[in-house]
């Protein structure tokens, strides 16, 4: 049978044990494919779930008290991944060559302790990036795409169920207890504006689960789905409504085109070209204000425009290498007193991914990971186009949505001990070899009774 069949005969990946036993050598690194045991699977979903929210820092101050217990337990998960990859260390090194740039990009941070204006602190903070980062490459090398998107929905579900439970049975670390916030829900994660757009993003990945399921849908998928859509309303996210709304629908527009995506995508794109630059024309010459108070915001965007404004003559200072990763918010450097004292208080990071890498790498960093990006847009829509029901597609076109609407206001590329720098990486990796097995399946199999139909 051939691996795709073998890949749709997976319920779970408990499953992948039945499926194991016919295993030969796979294409990627010559590496023998071997089984996913439960054991396995447990561990990589704890790490992904605590990359996923903010439970760790809720619970251990980082920077505080409980720094000595924070670094533990994320040393452990580092250590963890390494040993879990560490029989497929051929393959995931055939995987990265596969994407020579990406890989470049990802080490750049430590190559830029050369230039850091705070070396040391740069070097700890990179070779911990690199560390939560391995975990990409296990979910490649490990996870089929529909068994990566019953991970991710399992998780999901796990997540908001645990926000609910520290809402309503721990409000001390399910609610903000500082002003001017007290009171507001933050669940699992460390701020508010984290929990909204985390749901959103959930309800639509577990709406994604449910449509391919068809009638077999598990009941938890049911039950996660409600809980973030839950909880996106609770919260009063507009960031994370607009994210679940917008997501059902390009689901919705991919499975109803259909393969007439693949001949409409040209015009389509040679028709909403000149009809975007128009709208954004309007919108920020006439329309930008009554637009953004709509929406319950202000026209600074939270204050995030007077720190941006306040950062560019630091950017243009540094402009073509940037400060080194993460170190120009270090507590020493000056630049941080007189952002401090222009803005009359302390930012902590730049609130743009785009600003922050600009801080971090200079416009060489900005300029890689652009065209790391347009890459990506490209792969994806020519798999869209290719093949409008792929599990991959659909969930790196949700994923983008929320990476994207993310940077704008929040810092996520480079973010360390973050699961949604890994699904960048992740999904880059395998949108370069999207028909490509992984070794958590046999690359030929043979069916078991009751497999066939379910994943």
């Amino acid at each position: 049978m051939s691996t795709r069949l073998a890949i749709q005969g997976a319920r779970r990946p408990r499953d992948l044990a039945r499926i194991g036993a016919g295993a030969v050598r796979a294409p990627l690194g010559q590496a023998r494919a071997t089984r996913l045991g439960r054991t396995e699977l447990v561990i990589a979903s704890v790490i992904l779930a605590t990359y996923a929210c903010g439970i760790l820092r809720l619970l251990f101050n980082e920077s505080g008290p409980g720094a000595a217990a924070y670094r533990a337990i994320t040393l452990t998960g580092y250590l963890a991944t390494l040993v879990l990859l560490y029989p497929h260390r051929r393959a995931a090194w055939q995987l990265l060559c596969r994407s020579p740039v990406l890989a470049l990009f990802c080490v750049l941070p430590v190559i830029s302790t050369l230039w850091s204006t705070s070396p040391g602190d740069t070097l700890v903070r990179s070779i911990t990036l690199l560390g939560s980062s391995a975990m990409a490459l296990y979910l490649v090398l490990r996870f089929p795409d529909r068994q990566l998107l019953w991970l991710l929905c399992v998780n999901a579900t796990g997540i908001a169920i645990l926000s609910l439970v520290l809402i309503t049975a721990v409000p001390s670390i399910g609610t903000h207890s500082d002003a001017p916030w007290t009171g507001t829900w933050r669940g699992a994660y460390t701020h508010k504006n984290a929990l909204g757009p985390a749901m959103g993003l959930n309800a639509a990945l577990l709406a994604l689960y449910c449509i391919e399921r068809g009638r077999n849908t598990n009941r938890w998928a049911l039950i996660g789905l409600v809980l973030c859509f839950a909880l996106v309303i609770a919260a009063k996210s507009i960031t994370g409504l607009i994210l679940l709304i917008a997501g059902i629908s390009v689901l919705m527009v991919i499975r109803v085109l259909g393969q007439r995506i693949k001949h409409a995508l040209a015009p389509a794109i040679l028709m909403l070209v000149p009809i975007a630059a128009a709208v954004v024309f309007f919108v920020f010459s006439t329309g930008l204000s009554e637009l953004v108070g709509g929406l319950g915001r202000d026209i600074t965007f939270s204050g995030r425009v007077p720190i941006w404004s306040a950062l560019w003559p630091f950017i243009e200072k540094n402009f073509w290498v940037g400060y080194g990763y993460e170190a120009f918010w270090v507590k020493s450097q000056i630049g941080v007193r007189v952002i401090e004292e222009t803005l009359h208080f302390r930012p902590f990071y730049a609130h743009n991914g785009i600003v922050e890498l600009f801080l971090s790498l200079g416009v060489m960093g900005v300029a890689i990971f652009s065209a790391l990006f347009v890459v990506f847009l490209w792969r994806l829509v020519r798999l869209v186009a290719r093949s409008p029901e792929s599990t991959l597609g659909n969930m790196a076109a949700l994923f983008t949505l929320s990476f994207v609407t993310a940077n704008f206001s929040e810092v996520l590329i480079f973010a360390r001990n973050e699961a949604t720098w890994c699904l960048f990486l992740a999904f880059y990796l395998k949108l370069a070899a999207p028909d490509a097995p992984s070794l958590g399946i046999t690359a030929q199999t043979r069916r078991r009774p009751g497999t066939s139909g379910r994943w």
